[in-house]
């Protein structure tokens, strides 16, 4: 660039490392990808080939033999105490994710959209049947034939 010009603006200069950045950046997730693709290609073909031994490594995975799988989380600070980027165990890992998936939610349940959405629901899905009924094996059978692929 310097022999291009023989004299470097401030602003030509920001351009240029600017369009280098970005050059960088295009490699550095080519370069990823591809990691990542390899590491699939591999691993499929070792499933592939030697199929016996990757269900081996499971079950010795499964028995305690090989050491087990760490558990990650996002969250720094851990009420756990153990530094914050994995569970110690599965028990851990679970109920740290049920806190998460199972507590009562925030939001606001008479939202207007959210009527609107039940009632388009309801009038597509019929709601279900409170009587007894009867499974008439030929007419199950029949059904099941038309669906099958």
């Amino acid at each position: 660039m310097l022999k291009e010009s023989k004299t470097i603006s401030s602003a030509e200069l920001v351009n240029y490392m600017e369009k280098k950045k970005s050059q960088l950046r295009k490699v550095k997730a080519q370069y990823i990808r591809g990691r990542k693709q390899g590491e699939a290609r591999s691993l499929n073909c070792q499933f592939t080939q030697y199929t016996r031994q990757v269900y081996a490594k499971f079950e010795m995975m499964c028995k305690g033999e090989e050491e087990r799988p760490r558990y990650q989380r996002s969250i720094n600070n851990s009420p756990h105490g153990n530094g914050g980027d994995t569970f110690e165990n599965i028990e851990e890992a679970s109920s740290f994710w049920r806190r998460l998936w199972e507590s009562s939610g925030t939001g606001n349940k008479d939202e207007g959209w959210l009527q609107e959405l039940k009632e388009a629901i309801a009038e597509r899905v019929p709601p279900p049947t409170e009587e007894a009924w009867q499974l008439e094996p030929s007419e199950a059978v029949k059904v099941l034939l038309k669906e099958r692929n």
